[in-house]
């Protein structure tokens, strides 16, 4: 695939608003040349999902998982950017680990990972935070969405916990499933904490190996122990 191909994956619960913030974001960039939605094969379709695949630039494509592979339609298609949404209902570590596998297959680099977060959701069930840490763990921009109801203070004090936690991932508020700037959000420069996909940068083989500490070469939440089971497991979020 071309070189300036922009791939993203987009990260939430089917209540997250996930579609309607990429409705806006491919809107934002103004492009006739073909645009690549990858929709899982498990995804509950929603209105605004209905939206996005009537975009004119939009091409659908089927995708699933088998095994952490990527497998998905065949591309009629040369686009410009490639945009993976995932739903939480499917294992989040077999997601980026079947990312990272598409990617070197097809010879590109990943532009951005990007979670949108369901602030009403949460803030009523906190018994998802954790496969947000997860996802947060992965992810360039974190797009804080459906803050309707939710007190100013839950947002401070998410904001404040996650900052800590994950720098230097960005958090940007969304109002209306609208970002403040979506070109910046769409921008190539990498936050995410995560290593995961730095080795598929073009550099010469084991260039910078000494310089890479040993507990950083593999990603906790990918690496698995000798029974074949993640090392930090990932619970999905039902209901998607």
């Amino acid at each position: 695939m071309a070189s300036s191909l922009k791939v993203y994956l987009i990260l939430g619960s089917n209540d997250s608003g996930r579609r309607a913030v990429l409705c806006d974001l491919i809107d934002s960039l103004k492009s006739e040349s073909p645009i690549l939605y990858f929709k899982h094969k498990d995804s509950l379709s929603n209105d605004w999902d209905n939206s996005l695949e009537s975009l004119p630039q939009i091409n659908t494509v089927s995708w699933s998982l088998d095994e952490a592979k990527i497998k998905h339609d065949s591309i009629s298609v040369n686009p410009e950017s490639i945009f993976f949404v995932a739903p939480s209902s499917i294992n989040l570590a077999d997601v980026i680990e079947g990312l990272k596998g598409w990617l070197s297959k097809n010879d590109c680099q990943l532009t951005r990972i990007i979670t949108i977060v369901d602030c009403k959701g949460l803030s009523e069930n906190n018994s998802n935070n954790s496969w947000y840490e997860a996802a947060i763990h992965f992810s360039d921009m974190v797009l804080l969405n459906r803050r309707e109801g939710v007190g100013e203070k839950w947002i401070k004090d998410f904001l404040t916990e996650k900052k800590k936690q994950f720098h230097p991932t960005r958090f940007e508020l969304v109002k209306k499933n609208r970002v403040n700037n979506p070109i910046d959000i769409l921008d190539s420069q990498t936050y995410r904490t995560s290593l995961y996909f730095d080795d598929l940068i073009s550099i010469e083989e084991d260039e910078f190996e000494d310089l890479c500490p040993e507990d950083k070469k593999m990603d906790r939440y990918i690496e698995r122990l000798e029974n074949g089971k993640r090392n930090k497991p990932i619970n999905p979020i039902h209901l998607d």
